[in-house]
């Protein structure tokens, strides 16, 4: 059966993305509460968005097992500014069952 998750998806972030015109709405609109919530709402779906870029939006997931998240460390996520670098890659195959943190 198909999904079309993908297409409310990019609704809703069309909808993020218009700057509200009332000085009100725009300064609620800059906290980004609403990007935050596609983000909670998103981990949950069986359409994970991994990368996008639009006008003010700029999602590039990476997956951790929380495992790995413990204890966190504050230094290692204030020094990573570039999301096409980073600490740890997914790795699949190579004789192991499913993805493990490289």
């Amino acid at each position: 059966m198909s999904s079309y998750e993908h297409k409310e998806l990019l609704e809703r972030l069309s909808q993020l993305d218009k700057v509200p015109e009332n000085s009100a709405e725009y300064a609620a609109w800059i906290k980004a509460d609403e990007h935050l919530a596609l983000l909670r709402d998103n981990a949950e779906q069986n359409e994970l968005i991994v990368y996008t870029v639009s006008d003010y939006t700029f999602i590039h997931t990476v997956v951790v097992s929380e495992n790995s998240l413990s204890p966190l460390d504050q230094d290692d996520l204030l020094r990573w500014s570039d999301p096409s670098k980073s600490f740890a890659s997914y790795a699949y195959g190579g004789g192991e069952e499913g993805v493990c943190l490289d």
